[in-house]
Parts: C-alpha cells; sequence; structure tokens
C-alpha cells in the first residue's frame, strides 16, 4: 500500500467517517467526516381544540418527529482522490433515486430511496450492537464482533433509517481543482442534506409509576443509554479514562505509550507505508 494522508489514518483509527447506505440497491458509499454543520431537530406536534368560554385550547398531541441536518466537506489530497471523490458523489446523487422493476413496455417502482446514515454515535440506529474495531474482534478469541463483519454490512445494521431530502452541492472553486480537457474536477466540494428520521423501535414511556423507561416495555432496561446518541461505548471509555489516570498516578507514560504507537505507522511516500485503507465505496 502506499502513501495513505494522515486524516485518512485518523479516520481510520477512529472511525470517523460519514456513511451512506442505499436500501434499495445494498450499495454504500463514505466520506471522512468533514462535519461542517449538524443539527438535530425534535418536533412535537399537538392539536388544539378551541372550546367555548376556555380561555386555553385543549392540547391533543399527535406525533414527534426528528430531522437531521448536516453540512461536510469533501476534500482530495492528491489527483487520485479527487477523481475517487467524484465517484463517490456521483454515486450518492444516484442513491437519491428509487429502484424500478420493468413489466413490460411500463416500469413502476419497485422500492423507494430509503437510507441508513451513520456517523459516530450522533447518527446512528439505537438498537444497534456497539462498535468493536476489527483489533477488539480477533483479540476476542475469534469471537465475531459486528465490526468483524464486512463494514456495509456493519452499516446495515448500525445506520440510522430513515429519507434524505436531497443533497446540495457547492464545490469551492478557489481551492482549486483537477483540470484536464473537458473536465474539471474540484479539490473542495461542500455538501449538505437533511434527513428524517425513521424510528424502528418503541418511543416514549412505559412502566409502573415512578419506575418508567424510555424506548421499553415492562420488562426491558429500554433505551436510556442509546437514544438518540449512543452512549454505551461512551459509557464503557469512561472506565478506560479512570484506567488511564490511575496508570498516570502510578507513574507510567500514556506519552511514550502513544509514541511507541505512532513509530508503527509511517507516512512518508518513499517507504510505503503499511497502512490499511478502505475505497469507501461499492457494493454491500
Amino acid at each position: 500500500m502506499g502513501y495513505v494522508p494522515a486524516d485518512e489514518i485518523y479516520a481510520n483509527n477512529k472511525n470517523y467517517y460519514l456513511k451512506f447506505f442505499h436500501i434499495p440497491t445494498s450499495k454504500f458509499v463514505k466520506f471522512k467526516a468533514y462535519i461542517t454543520k449538524f443539527s438535530d431537530q425534535f418536533s412535537s406536534k399537538n392539536n388544539p381544540t378551541q372550546v367555548f368560554g376556555r380561555m386555553d385550547p385543549i392540547v391533543t398531541f399527535q406525533n414527534t418527529t426528528r430531522k437531521i441536518s448536516c453540512g461536510f466537506t469533501v476534500t482530495a489530497a492528491s489527483s487520485r482522490e479527487v477523481t475517487e471523490n467524484m465517484r463517490k458523489i456521483n454515486l450518492l446523487m444516484q442513491m437519491l433515486y428509487p429502484k424500478y422493476v420493468n413489466a413490460g413496455d411500463t416500469s413502476t417502482i419497485a422500492a423507494s430511496p430509503l437510507f441508513r446514515i451513520k456517523f459516530a454515535n450522533l447518527i446512528r440506529s439505537a438498537t444497534a450492537a456497539p462498535y468493536v474495531s476489527n483489533e477488539a474482534a480477533l483479540a476476542n478469541e475469534g469471537t465475531a464482533a459486528p465490526e468483524s463483519l464486512e463494514e456495509s454490512d456493519y452499516d446495515t445494521k448500525t445506520g440510522l433509517l430513515g429519507a434524505i431530502d436531497g443533497f446540495t452541492v457547492s464545490p469551492n472553486f478557489n481551492v482549486g481543482f483537477q483540470d484536464g480537457e473537458d473536465y474539471a474536477n474540484p479539490m473542495q466540494i461542500p455538501l449538505s442534506f437533511n434527513f428524517t428520521v425513521l424510528h424502528e423501535h418503541a418511543v416514549g414511556w412505559q412502566g409502573e409509576t415512578g419506575a418508567e423507561t424510555f424506548g421499553g416495555t415492562v420488562s426491558s432496561a429500554g433505551l436510556a443509554n442509546q437514544f438518540p446518541y449512543y452512549l454505551d461505548r461512551a459509557l464503557s471509555d469512561a472506565d478506560t479514562a479512570e484506567a488511564t489516570d490511575a496508570a498516570i498516578t502510578a507513574g507510567h507514560s500514556v506519552a511514550a505509550h502513544a509514541a511507541a504507537i505512532a513509530t508503527e505507522v509511517t507516512t512518508d511516500p518513499e517507504t510505503e507505508a503499511a497502512v490499511t485503507g478502505t475505497e469507501g465505496v461499492g457494493d454491500g
């Protein structure tokens, strides 16, 4: 494997990718998560009914919806990456269209363009298994773990289900572009989209008074640490942080440990760094 950019190494190590899985076709594409805008809107709709002689309306709850607005920037550090980015953006735009089936001389819609989207614990299914790295899966005596599956298969299970309203593609020509005869591929391309979330699990509170759980049944623990933002991994990391603090107190050097890890990875193009990367686009 040749030279790998530092941001790609960081994204691989932290799993910091914005991932799109197209349900009708199982196509999959991911981008390094240069997130420039993120908002998560929860809206409750109530139907007010005016009653004669009453100052305030009687309010009847109808539903609560969730919509995510996200902006991210696709950047390139090489001519190869510019071409790859354009290929991935092409596929992402194609994913907005439905799947058709031919019936004689006519075509009918077989599946709407629904998506699963994944970014860390902020855009994620509340009910899927927690993230497990490849290294952790192998260290666990070969026990199957979510991340030990093919990556697109993993995101099939962990991505948040919903529908994308559309993309806005705004190339930044001031940064420069890859030019050639009859083509100009921008080096930097900001994109933005709105995503309407479709809930796949129980929502609301259930249980005896004083012992209610959110998103669960009378017999389950609910989704307190999983909806809307998945915290199970963060809670376990907090335990790790406490252990790290204890190690520092005992005189162990975390910085020295980090330096030892750094020596295992080289990003110098002349030394042919042995870092596993992914193309980030393909079939599921």
